[in-house]
């Protein structure tokens, strides 16, 4: 089973995952491999030791792997484990709370132009640009088309920032990242989608500029602004007169 999952997690790497997304479900998923027997209840109760999200996102995990074992012929018939998540909902409900980060799009900005390193500032300003995740970059095509999660291609908006300016290691530019700016690259997602949130983006437009297959990921953002339904009504009002 660890072999499979090997395989699976490779066929993530480069492109749908980051690396650190790709170390963690090679480590859940190895931690439970000795239970994928098909049977979504045996899973269940022995994760019962591990926290609550992370319960859930083993268990998550476990689902995308048990779909691709049966995109690669593995396994037959319909994925349980995605049959008893849904039927079992209570045990999934409300176990992660988003987080965003404490600072705007302007405060951002301002902290990554002061970044000394030249590769590291532009390759932190492509991503707070476009809202693309740390990744997709490495996919991005002369007619700005990535491919993001789950291997669904879309265009992005980068700006004047291209990917051969970025050659740094990930793990390089993500501790000159974080010394400049106590910020991640999730971070920068995370807050270009607010600033889009504030500026008026409905859910479908979010969806389609992040990649994101599910409109309630981007109500997240637009429930976490405080000002972005107020701005909405409005604008309505004023432009109803």
């Amino acid at each position: 089973m660890k072999t499979l999952i090997k395989k699976f997690v490779e066929s993530k790497c480069p492109g749908a995952w980051a690396p650190t997304t790709a170390r963690s479900a090679t480590h859940r998923l190895n931690g439970v491999a000795n239970l994928l027997n098909g049977e979504p209840e045996t899973l269940w109760k022995g994760v019962q030791d591990q926290r609550p999200y992370s319960r859930v996102t083993t268990f998550a995990n476990v689902i995308v792997f048990w779909d691709w074992l049966i995109g690669q012929g593995h396994q037959e018939g319909v994925n349980p484990y995605r049959v008893w998540r849904d039927e079992n909902p209570r045990h999934f409900k409300n176990k992660y709370q988003s987080k965003h980060p404490a600072i705007g799009y302007v405060a951002a900005e301002r902290l990554i132009l002061k970044i000394k390193c030249t590769e590291t500032k532009e390759r932190a300003l492509q991503l707070l640009y476009s809202g693309m995740r740390v990744s997709e970059p490495e996919t991005l095509d002369e007619n700005g088309m990535v491919v993001g999660k789950g291997n669904k291609p879309r265009k992005v908006h980068v700006g004047p920032y291209d990917r051969s300016q970025h050659k740094e290691h990930y793990r390089t530019f993500l501790r000159k990242l974080k010394d400049a700016t106590n910020l991640t690259p999730h971070d920068l997602r995370k807050i270009m989608a607010t600033n889009l949130a504030e500026q008026g983006a409905n859910p479908f437009q979010m969806c389609q500029i992040f990649g994101w297959s599910d409109p309630k990921t981007a109500m997240r953002y637009i429930n976490s602004s405080d000002n972005s339904i107020s701005n909405l009504m409005e604008n309505a009002r004023k432009n109803g007169k």
